[in-house]
């Protein structure tokens, strides 16, 4: 059972029902993207299908859920690296990546460098 703030029910009648099924999904994504990384799951919480999801989020965005969920991740990734002293192992666990290694090639393959390397660069901190 998901909160009631990211029900459908709340759903202003008079407002436009694409859009406010992308804004929950953002409120949806902020409050959860550290645990919550399927779509599906989303979808479950917006009482909606996965289809459905992608559908709406890419005709208002031009993305679609999972790479909004990506991009978030990027962007606290580099967050992390940029603005704490943690080590690229605590912060794979803050992000709630099952190894250290795992992470390092996600942060790689988005980023086109390692934890380190970007950690590494002058306008990183």
């Amino acid at each position: 059972v998901y909160p009631p703030e990211y029900s459908i029910s709340i759903w202003s009648k008079n407002g436009n029902l694409t859009v406010q099924l992308t804004r929950a999904f953002q409120q949806a994504l902020e409050a959860r993207f550290k645990g919550t990384r399927q779509v599906q799951d989303y979808a479950e919480m917006l009482g909606v299908t996965s289809n459905h999801l992608v559908k709406t989020v890419r005709e208002i965005t031009s993305m679609t859920p999972k790479q909004m969920l990506q991009e978030r991740l990027l962007l606290e990734a580099k967050r992390l690296l940029a603005h704490t002293p943690y080590p690229v192992v605590q912060i794979s666990e803050l992000l709630q990546y099952p190894t250290s290694t795992g992470f390092a090639r996600w942060f790689k393959k988005q980023a086109g460098q390692t934890p380190s390397e970007f950690r590494k660069r002058p306008f990183a901190r």
